[in-house]
Formats: structure tokens, sequence, C-alpha cells
């Protein structure tokens, strides 16, 4: 999915050192991700998120990040785990 595209895109962006182009990638495989209920690929996103938020000094954010990883990797394992 474009999803995965746009994190590895973000991969690419972080390890040229251009973390701002790399955040917004990241913020835009959200959203998509979000828009069509794409739990797996929410929740990679919200990895990626907390991690560029912790580095950024802003931990609120970082937190709420990796709670809504944590929570749809649950999701993801469950359903995974019932199939």
């Amino acid at each position: 999915p474009v999803c995965e595209y746009l994190i590895s895109m973000c991969e690419i962006y972080q390890k040229k050192n251009d973390n701002q182009k790399a955040l917004n990638y990241a913020q835009r495989s959200l959203s998509l991700a979000e828009q069509y209920n794409l739990k797996e690929q929410i929740s990679v996103a919200n990895l990626k998120l907390s991690g560029f938020y912790e580095k950024s000094s802003e931990p609120y954010q970082a937190l709420n990040h990796y709670k809504d990883y944590v929570l749809y990797r649950d999701s993801v394992r469950t359903i995974d785990s019932v199939q």
C-alpha cells in the first residue's frame, strides 16, 4: 500500500538527516492509514512518529503516538490469532 511507500520515504529522509521531510512522510502515512482504517499501517506510522517526537524532546506527543502504536499492534495481533 501507499502507506508503506510513505514510511519507506520517511526512512530514506531519516538516513539523509532531513528530519522535517521524514516527519512529513510519517504524518502522511498515518493520515492515509487512518482514512482507510489500515490497522497495521497505523501502528507502524505511530511507532515512527513516537520516535521522532521522542528525539525532538516532545515527550507528550511521543507517548501519545506510542500508546496508539501499542493499541493498534495489539489489535492486529488479536485479529491474526482469531483467524
